[in-house]
């Protein structure tokens, strides 16, 4: 006989709390007595009230018993009794279940995850009837599939439904959370056991905890050997905003030299292939290039495939890298075409002020119109760059015409004014502004603002002179200053974009510099934020499912695709743990749930003993014996 929701002392206790709660109630009996007085007589002033009346024998000895029997049945249906031909305690397994990316390997015709599930199922059945086992899958991060039941075929079930997923195995925390788990199940802790290959990255077992009752169920490792991709990363180059460049990080996780092809795929067209050596516990990078600003999927394919190929295969989308058009109206561009034509980023056409205006641009971005030395018949409406405006047809209103003034001060607080430096030009002849309240000075001479911007309802920056008419065309203030202007009007053209295929799990990001932790969002597919810390140049996160993530900063956009799979580097092979199976303990006991039937029973007990003995008994022998003429008599 096994108590499950109660131990022995507190089926005992509870058992003699209400058995001598019942026996005192029958010792004491509280009697009453009828009296029929005259209406108009007092109540005489020594009438004693009823008293209670102590016995030192029990008046009704088989009423007590059958409420005695029907409270300890009530009792061992709370207690969840359980009655078996041997008696075991009940201990608490947890069973953790390989759920790695790398179970999805193959030895022979079958996957290790078929090879794990068939020795959990057989664990499971070793065990006595009575114990409790919870599944727990193990991937980036612990999952229990369900809690402590004795349930054979609900954990069965749970075994069966688990699948790999895309992440490597974190032993460490899966065995942190069993032995949690079972230290706060119960006062009979059972075996931790391990089904699966245990593959782990390399040093990660170092810092495994020490586990008592550690069982090692037979689970074939998988391949030895295993060649993969380690890491893709695709960003803009430097150099070259047109090209793509491609970063291809392969692996060899065997201990034997093998040889690798990688191959670039552009929307189905070969750009690239390498051949090369891995050596053993080595890597190999290659670099490619592809010139194209069109969107397209990137496929990058390493053969030969082996026993594992999940990680041998790539697939990213890239998008489209639109130009900002940049329309100069001017009579005389000149010097401005070396100015435009260079910047990348941007597709500058030069145009005389007749043909103004022209069409806009197709492409989704909002066009640029430089306006050198000119004023449009009618205020433009788009963003625009005013160069040394006529003064009667200025954006911003004129203080004066100033001639020979020195550039004084760049706003070194704003975008516009980034990197600028350099002072005393001489300038010829400028006009100097009024800004207004929102109004932003860029650049200050001795008489006054002479570069101003506004946001709104369009982004303009006039400038009060020809830059490329004075001493600052030889300087490299002025492509900086254009550079400025056209990056605050059309920031997307120059953010930096980084593709990466990861794994998930703990990913680590690194940074050229430092970033402020206020300027990040690391954001997941489905538009959730993801929380992450910063340390200086780098940047972690967790992300235990496969998916998209995108981690926006000041400097630009990095999108990480968490698809690609880690197998891990080496074998866990714990020091001190049993292995094999359990002993067996035969064939499963029918477990047999008996509260339900001993609740009825004891509900039964109670309610015959209230028609036997109780008051219904004194109810109907009341109505017998009580005459109608009683019930009327009349006071004398």
């Amino acid at each position: 006989m096994v108590f499950l929701n109660l131990t022995l002392g507190e089926f005992l206790g509870l058992a003699a709390a209400f058995g001598g709660a019942i026996a005192a109630l029958y010792l004491l009996d509280r009697s009453r007595r009828k009296q029929v007085v005259a209406t108009l007589r007092f109540f005489p002033g020594a009438a004693d009230p009823p008293r209670s009346v102590h016995r030192r024998h029990f008046e009704q000895p088989w009423s007590l018993l059958l409420q005695l029997a029907s409270v300890l049945l009530l009792l061992l249906a709370l207690a969840q009794v359980r009655f078996s031909q041997r008696l075991h305690a009940v201990h608490d397994h947890v069973l953790i279940l390989d759920t790695s990316t790398w179970m999805n390997a193959r030895s022979g015709n079958a996957r290790l995850i078929d090879a794990a599930r068939a020795a959990a199922r057989r664990y499971i059945r070793a065990l006595p009837a009575q114990d409790r086992v919870m599944v727990e899958r193990a991937g980036a991060a612990p999952s229990p599939a369900g809690g402590f039941t004795a349930d054979r075929k609900a954990l069965l079930q749970e075994i069966d439904s688990s699948q790999p997923g895309a992440s490597a195995l974190d032993l460490e925390q899966a065995l942190r959370f069993a032995l949690e788990a079972r230290r706060v199940a119960g006062d009979e802790p059972g075996e931790i056991a391990f089904a699966g290959a245990g593959r782990v990255a390399a040093g990660s077992d170092a810092a495994l905890p020490a586990i008592p009752g550690l069982r090692m169920l037979p689970v074939s490792s998988g391949p030895r050997e295993n060649n993969g991709l380690a890491d893709v990363t695709v960003h803009r180059s430097a150099d070259d905003p047109d090209a793509w460049q491609i970063f291809v990080s392969a692996r060899n996780y065997g201990e034997t030299p093998a040889r690798a092809i990688a191959t670039v795929w552009f929307d189905g067209a070969v750009i690239g292939q390498r051949a090369f050596l891995l050596s053993p516990r080595g890597s190999h990078d290659e670099i490619f290039s592809y010139r194209t600003r069109a969107a397209g999927r990137l496929d990058v394919r390493l053969t030969p495939s082996d026993a594992f190929p999940a990680d041998n295969s790539v697939e990213l989308v890239l998008p489209s890298q639109p130009l900002l058009p940049v329309t100069v109206y001017s009579s005389d561009p000149g010097a401005l075409k070396a100015v435009f034509s260079t910047a990348p980023g941007i597709a500058a056409q030069f145009v005389p002020p007749s043909r103004y205006p022209l069409a806009p641009s197709a492409n989704g971005l909002r066009p640029v119109a430089v306006f050198h030395r000119i004023a449009p018949p009618a205020p433009p409406r788009q963003d625009a760059i005013w160069i040394d405006p006529p003064a009667a047809h200025s954006p911003i209103p004129i203080v004066s015409d100033a001639a020979k003034t020195t550039l004084a001060a760049w706003n070194g607080n704003h975008a516009l004014g980034l990197g600028l430096r350099a002072t005393g030009f001489d300038l010829p002849q400028t006009l100097t502004f009024r800004p207004g309240p929102d109004d932003i000075v860029v650049a200050d001479s001795v008489a006054g603002p002479v570069i101003v911007a506004r946001s709104t309802p369009f982004k303009i920056v006039v400038l009060g002179f020809d830059p490329v008419a004075t001493a600052m065309k030889y300087q490299l203030s002025t492509p900086l200053l254009f550079a400025n202007i056209l990056h605050w009007m059309a920031p997307e053209i120059f953010r930096r974009q980084e593709f990466s295929a990861r794994s998930p799990g703990a990913v680590n990001v690194a940074f050229e510099t430092p970033v402020d932790p206020a300027t990040v969002h690391v954001t997941a597919s489905d538009g959730s934020d993801l929380p992450f810390t910063c340390d200086g140049a780098s940047l972690r996160f967790f992300a235990a499912d496969p998916g998209i993530v995108r981690i926006s900063t000041s400097e630009g956009e990095r999108v990480l695709s968490l698809t690609l799979p880690s197998p891990g580097d080496t074998l866990w092979h714990p020091t001190v743990a049993r292995a094999g199976f359990p002993p067996s303990n035969g064939p499963l006991e029918p477990t047999h749930e008996w509260w339900p039937w001993l609740a009825l029973a004891g509900g039964a007990g109670l309610l015959a003993d209230w028609f036997l003995y109780g008051r219904a008994r004194t109810i109907a022998a009341s109505r017998r014996t009580t005459s109608p003429a009683a019930a009327w008599r009349k006071a004398s």
